[in-house]
């Protein structure tokens, strides 16, 4: 018994011991390690780190090749003052570790190798603040997971910016791409987030191949061949990019699920592009400025709905066996030709249940005979909708001039002519704009502006009428005038076609050309003649013998005749 007490004592004594010793152990703090004052190269102060140290390498260059097989971090002063170069011999940084991070550092010249490098089994490297150029591939991420790239420049990487493959949730951010074959590659990847680069003047912005469950979103891509391409991937999310320029801005192929949603495709040959797909949904993008702005070829089963078309060659173009699509509640305005559908291809342009809704066509000619907000005549319209939206779907900004009539065709030097100007606000909320009423004859190189007014918050689906007087004082006599008027641009307005409006001309005559031949004559004096005495409302009165416009034939106007008699244009 005395032996078993004493055995148990001495084990809780053990016990206590090694756990008030584990308490009292406090984690070693992080050295930091500096290049070159304390070791020549970064590659030595790797060599000398421990877990967690900080190796902060101070401006200049240096020529090396280094494999960083500890976790630490390696800081430059700057992104532009501390240069790491490859020397073209081998990859510039070697990762062979979990959790690095490499900030603050120009990393060049990996020659036919790469900027920086990780393999499986690591995972987890962080690139941020650092210049990568002049490298065959900038980064090169294969089979390493939970990695992220942010806040770089990448340029004339020859071959990728960043390739990213057999990996998952890597973060790919806020980076700046320039000047290669592909600015970012994600091969056989899942869970990655490419959000916020700006990419320009690479033969593929975005490429991704064999990739599912991924999301590409709010880059900016400009004069890439092909902005954004995804090929055999599935279920990603491509959604507020912002894309110009280029062959193709958004291009799918052989892949089904994927959501191309708010984004806008400007100024591409192709803007958004099926091929050879299953079911996928393009909504709310605004692509305008394309030659075919949105093409199926050889694609079914799609959703293409709420999307703004404007100012294409072609709006929509289907072809190849596409079938079953659905394409509903698109605004087409003002594009060259609204659709294309060939005769291999069977879709439905309305909402699938009733009651049944199309798309709108600016240039639609029909008319809603039951008041329902569709067309009921001219189907179906481009020969494809037979229910024609009335009105444009959502938020839609346009002002429009509908009408402009001047008072008189013609008025003599110094008379007032009053212009009346329609507005209408076209669009689906309310809008403040200016209207500018104008003078022009284009033949003699003459314009000028008569006025300008201010429309404030203008309610949707209303007008208003706007008078402008215009006072011919300095104006050139003898001259037909045209008139017109201009009413400013809303923001996101698209729909400029009706902002101009021009209708009526005015003749400016000289003092005393009553009949407006050019010439002060004996018949000018002769017409005064006839309707001298005369008031306004009798049958002998003349308004053009009115010289003066004051109700009245009189001396005062045989006298501005007598007073300009002999003048010629």
């Amino acid at each position: 018994m005395r032996c078993q007490r004493f055995l148990l004592t001495l084990l809780l004594l053990t016990l206590f011991s090694a756990t008030l010793i584990a308490w009292l152990i406090v984690p070693a703090a992080a050295d930091t390690l500096q290049v070159p004052h304390e070791y020549p190269t970064i590659q030595a102060a790797v060599n000398a780190a421990g877990t967690g140290d900080i190796i902060e390498v101070d401006a200049g260059t240096y020529l090396e090749n280094v494999v960083v097989n500890k976790t630490v971090t390696i800081k430059g002063d700057s992104a532009t003052s501390t240069v790491v170069d490859g020397g073209g011999n081998d990859v510039v940084f070697n990762i062979q570790e979990d959790n690095v991070e490499l900030c603050d550092l120009t990393i060049r010249n990996g020659g036919s190798y790469s900027g920086v490098t990780i393999y499986y089994p690591f995972n987890g490297l962080t690139i941020c603040n650092t210049r990568i150029i002049d490298n065959v591939v900038g980064v090169v991420v294969s089979e390493a997971d939970g990695n992220v790239i942010e806040d770089n420049v990448f340029i004339n990487n020859q071959m990728y910016g960043i390739d990213v493959t057999y990996s998952i949730n890597t973060i790919i951010r806020d980076n700046q791409i320039s000047e290669s074959a592909y600015g970012i590659e994600i091969s056989d990847t899942s869970g990655s987030q490419v959000v916020n680069n700006t990419i320009s003047d690479t033969s593929y912005g975005v490429y991704v191949p064999f990739s599912n469950n991924n999301n590409i979103n709010t880059n900016t891509l400009a004069s890439n061949s092909w902005n954004i391409y995804l090929t055999y991937s599935n279920s990603n999310i491509i959604e507020y990019n912002n894309v110009s320029g280029g062959t193709v801005g958004i291009q799918v192929m052989y892949s089904e699920g994927n959501s191309v949603l708010n984004n806008t495709v400007s100024s591409s040959s192709y803007g958004i592009y099926l091929g050879y797909c299953g079911a996928n949904t393009v909504i709310g993008n605004t692509a305008s400025l394309n030659d075919w702005s949105i093409e199926l070829y050889s694609s079914a089963g799609s959703t293409i709905i709420e999307n703004l078309i404007n100012d294409n060659t072609w709006g929509a173009w289907v072809a190849e066996n596409s079938d079953g699509n659905s394409i509903y509640h698109n605004n087409f305005i003002n594009n060259a030709k609204g659709a294309f559908q060939d005769l291999t291809s069977s879709n439905t342009w309305n909402t699938p249940t009733a009651p049944y809704q199309g798309n709108y066509w600016d240039d639609y000619k029909g008319t809603d005979t039951d008041g329902d907000g569709t067309g009921d005549t001219y189907l179906p319209w481009e020969g494809v909708d037979w229910h024609p939206l009335m009105k444009p779907l959502g938020v839609y900004r346009d002002v429009a001039v509908i009408s402009v009539t001047p008072s008189d065709t013609q008025a003599y030097v110094g008379e007032m002519v009053n212009i009346t100007v329609v507005a209408e606000n076209q669009g689906t909320s309310a809008e403040t704009f200016n209207v500018t009423a104008k003078y022009e004859n284009v033949t003699l190189g003459i314009f000028g502006t008569i006025g300008t007014q201010e429309v404030t918050n203008l309610d949707p689906e209303q007008d208003i009428t706007l008078t402008f007087i215009w006072n011919t004082t300095d104006v050139q006599p003898c001259v037909h005038y045209t008139i017109k008027a201009e009413a400013s641009l809303v923001p996101d307005e698209f729909d400029t076609s009706d902002n101009t409006y021009t209708d009526g001309t005015v003749k400016i005559k000289m003092e005393g050309d009553v009949n407006g031949d050019g010439s002060v004559d004996v018949m000018d004096l002769s017409i005064v003649s006839l309707a001298y005495g005369s008031f306004e409302g009798e049958p002998d009165y003349n308004p053009d013998a009115d010289l003066n416009k004051d109700g009245v034939v009189d001396m005062r106007d045989l006298a501005t005749v007598a007073m300009n008699l002999g003048n010629t244009c």
